[in-house]
């Protein structure tokens, strides 16, 4: 399994980020051996860079070629291609 890092600018705060702009890539793709490292990774990186919710926009997460759930800002694991596709009717995955 795979899970996308990655960010965004945030239209809210002036400059896009909490404490400038992280010096970091765009995204990129890391494997990871099950759920709970897929979000422990995914709250490393957000915490390390001090991303806010409106900046993250990684955590889906990859069987082979197939999204198979996002991880969201908050940790918890959604059956949904992206946060974007989150509605209150999208089941969550527990770990």
């Amino acid at each position: 399994m795979k899970v996308k890092l990655a960010h965004a600018s945030n239209p809210d705060i002036t400059g896009g980020y909490w404490s400038g702009k992280p010096d970091i890539a765009r995204s990129r793709w890391i494997q990871v051996k099950d759920f709970e490292e897929a979000v422990k990774i995914c709250r490393e990186f957000i915490d390390t860079y001090g991303l806010g919710g409106g900046n993250w926009t990684g955590g889906q997460l990859k069987e082979g070629s197939k999204v198979i759930g996002t991880v969201g800002y908050n940790g918890r694991i959604w059956k949904c291609a992206s946060m974007k596709d989150w509605t209150p009717d999208t089941g969550e995955i527990q770990p």
